[in-house]
């Protein structure tokens, strides 16, 4: 379940050894996302939480412990607080929330913060983990801001409940992320999609697994070379390096 950058090179040497794969990408033979979303059946399947937006007095959190990442994720956060303000907690910054008390620490996010930066470690084809996953699947009320893989969030996540950095400049982000806070109409938009699709609990990779393996004779395969596929493979590279940050370093 973690991205590729940080194990790919461990399996050089497993070649001719692995016949299925089960991980976060879509071409994977069992596709292992870190949540799902479904959409709502019934017109009486639509009830939504009330949005707590007078208490809302700080602007966004970024929960982290991983200070030399791969997507530089550091960096852009550094970048972004000359013109919008960050709580970060963890190792890599000056508060504190221990995983202990991560209920508690859920709901201070949900209380207090307009918005909350899932930044991924690495910027790797179809890696989106639980730090944008778990904001949907706890029913926490703030914007998720997401540093990823790109526009591929819009096959992930409900339309319309999210910004990606992919779409701005740190500073248009900036600006939009303060735009938004003086509209509450504009800012409850994006919860707009509650009304219509919900987040799954149910981890359906282990019943894909089991049917394949009732006909694992049909599905027969073998890969010549799991880092190809896994991490370089030779029509496209699966992890990228940043390129929207270097452009907004000062000389």
């Amino acid at each position: 379940m973690e991205a590729p950058v940080t194990f790919g090179d461990r399996l050089k040497d497993w070649n001719r050894v692995f016949n299925w794969t089960m991980v976060h990408r879509r071409d994977s033979d069992i596709f292992a996302p870190y949540g799902s979303f479904a959409r709502r059946t019934s017109k009486y399947d639509t009830h939504v939480p009330p949005f707590v937006w007078t208490s809302k007095e700080k602007m966004a959190a970024w929960f982290v412990s991983n200070c030399d990442a791969q997507s530089r994720r550091q960096e852009y956060v550094r970048l972004l607080q000359r013109d919008v303000h960050v709580d970060i907690y963890g190792s890599c910054g000056n508060m504190t929330c221990p995983k202990s008390s991560s209920s508690n620490c859920l709901y201070q996010l949900h209380k207090k913060y307009r918005y909350y930066l899932a930044f991924e470690n690495s910027l790797c084809e179809d890696y989106i983990t639980e730090k944008a996953m778990g904001i949907y699947q706890e029913g926490i009320d703030v914007i998720p801001v997401v540093r990823g893989s790109g526009d591929r969030y819009s096959m992930f996540l409900p339309p319309n409940s999210y910004i990606s950095t992919q779409d701005f400049s740190i500073e248009k982000l900036a600006e939009t992320m303060e735009s938004l806070t003086n509209s509450e109409e504009e800012f409850e938009k994006y919860f707009a999609w509650r009304q219509y699709y919900y987040a799954e609990e149910t981890d359906l990779r282990f019943c894909d697994l089991c049917k394949k393996l009732h006909n694992a004779y049909k599905l027969e395969q073998l890969y010549e070379s799991i880092t190809d596929w896994l991490v370089d493979h030779p029509d496209h590279r699966n992890c990228k390096e940043p390129t929207d940050i270097d452009d907004e370093l000062p000389d």
